[in-house]
């Protein structure tokens, strides 16, 4: 064990610089509980229209808010580190002590603010099994004494592991690609042009929009006076009289370009914010994801841990023959903060070329055959179950709510005809799309619509698999197959008898026979 950490032994507090973090973080904290906070602002807003003189004492005092409680989260958190364990006592009105133990903590994650550059301190996150957040944080620490706690909980892990992997576990030797980093071999990294790819085929601002939802109502308010700020007369342009349809019909699809545009732009900004200096390196027997424009984060991903490759496409990334490669990993569904974007819980390699999606999966997995299999696809009766189920049900609303309107049962059949046809193509698609391969060592599954989701799995992953069977489903021998991993869940619908008990039966003679997880 290092001088550092022994030195730890002692009850201590992090570095000064915390005081800063735990402000933005009670900001944070503020702007995350914004809808529940409207009618404060709004009655705050009013008070203020209504007595301007108290604008710069409530302001202070909320400014002296937020500082004292930074102050009182640094001066109340204390940590030390002593026998093999974390030991942690925190809160200001309610005292919680935290004794983790190395052999708990599964991972160990890094996260450099901004301002935390400066001084060379990081935030040290602590996740444990079964934990839906970080179990630790400490929120500010030096980054050699950072390295080395790591260094030793990876160091426990490590010798008190039960059995270690084989080397051919863990994929293939590395390519003539992979460049040295001191100890750490560069797996990839991602250029700008990279960054700018997944930001375009991954287009994520409609969840951004979906959350200031609430605001809306007060922007479309206050459109008409922006528009007349910065000179714009919308009914010139939408005037039917001055333009016609052809002028309207123009301005409509300026403005759907013009829209369409700025939320390119802005996912665009967000894949670079979050993804800048994006490097996946490997160290011996673990993979370290660093990224971050403003917050430099690293994720730390043991390769035991690791329980499935997703490679991930949407139709765009196909037309530009791309790929987004996620490491699914033991407790990845578990983990999921709804605080925090799925980049940051996740390792994920964004907007990658078809060679090293091979080189991806090669490097972690041995002997993947990705590129040459073939898949066993779901029974047609799928079709017939989405359409009876989905289709039918929606083509038949549509079809009365168009037949009392205009009161044409000709029009009214053709609608529900139409209906059909378009459901039928969607999920003829989405059954083409299916399909499931097995070999002697995984298990890979198929799926998508307009783009295609692959993930693949070793069978001795598997924890549980369960055979499920409706009552349309029994009378022609068809199962939906559940199988169940430490990172989640993989469903295959609508497979004949014969391969949904081959699959079954091979995974658990596989788990029954190595033993392993």
């Amino acid at each position: 064990m290092s001088d550092s950490i022994n030195d730890m032994s002692q009850w201590r507090r992090v570095s000064k610089i915390a005081v800063v973090y735990y402000m933005l973080q009670f900001v944070k904290h503020l702007v995350g509980q914004f809808i529940y906070l409207i009618p404060a602002f709004i009655a705050l807003g009013n008070l203020f229209k209504n007595n301007p003189y108290l604008i710069t004492p409530i302001s202070l005092g909320i400014v002296s808010l937020i500082a004292v409680s930074g102050l009182l989260s640094y001066y109340f958190f204390r940590f030390r580190i002593v026998d093999g364990a974390i030991e942690i006592r925190s809160g200001i009105f309610v005292r919680k002590q935290l004794n983790l133990p190395y052999t708990r903590i599964q991972n160990v994650k890094f996260e450099q603010p901004l301002y935390y550059r400066i001084t060379n301190h990081v935030v040290v996150e602590l996740d444990t099994a079964g934990s839906s957040k970080s179990e630790a944080k400490l929120a500010a620490l030096f980054r050699p004494l950072a390295e080395a706690l790591k260094h030793e909980v990876m160091m426990s892990k490590q010798s008190t592991a039960e059995t270690e992997p084989s080397e051919d576990s863990y994929g293939a030797e590395s390519s003539n690609r992979q460049t040295l980093l001191g100890d750490e071999i560069l797996v990839i990294d991602r250029s700008l042009s990279d960054l700018i790819i997944h930001g375009l085929t991954n287009n994520r601002v409609w969840i951004i929009l979906g959350a200031a939802a609430p605001l809306f109502d007060e922007f479309a308010e206050n459109l008409g006076s922006i528009a007349q700020y910065i000179g714009f007369d919308g009914s010139q342009w939408f005037s039917l009289e001055s333009n016609g349809w052809f002028g309207v019909g123009l301005a409509i699809f300026t403005t759907f370009v013009f829209v369409m545009m700025l939320i390119s732009l802005l996912s665009v900004l967000g894949s670079i914010v979050t993804y800048y200096d994006f490097r996946l390196t490997r160290q011996e027997d673990r993979y370290i994801r660093r990224s971050g424009l403003f917050t430099k984060r690293e994720v730390v991903m043991p390769l035991r841990r690791l329980q499935m490759i997703s490679i991930r496409q949407d139709w765009l990334d196909r037309l530009l023959k791309r790929a987004n490669v996620h490491y699914e990993q033991i407790g990845s569904q578990q983990h999921q903060n709804p605080n925090q974007p799925q980049a940051q819980q996740k390792v994920m390699v964004p907007s990658v070329r078809f060679e090293e999606v091979n080189h991806l999966v090669h490097d972690s997995l041995s002997n993947p055959n990705l590129e040459s299999r073939t898949y066993q696809p779901i029974h047609r009766r799928f079709l017939v179950r989405m359409i009876a189920f989905i289709a039918a049900p929606v083509a038949l609303i549509v079809a009365i709510i168009v037949g009392l309107n205009t009161e044409s049962a000709v029009f009214s059949l053709l609608t529900f005809g139409g209906v059909i046809a378009v459901f039928s193509a969607i999920f003829y698609q989405r059954w083409k799309r299916w399909g499931i391969d097995l070999d002697e060592r995984y298990v890979a599954v198929r799926n998508g619509f307009f783009g295609v989701n692959q993930r693949l799995f070793e069978r001795h992953k598997v924890q549980q698999v369960t055979l499920s069977q409706s009552v349309f489903m029994k009378r022609h021998n068809l199962y939906d197959l559940y199988v169940v991993l430490a990172s989640g869940s993989v469903h295959i619908p609508c497979l004949n008898e014969e391969h949904a008990l081959l699959v079954r039966d091979a995974c658990l003679l596989t788990v029954e026979r190595d033993g392993k997880s």
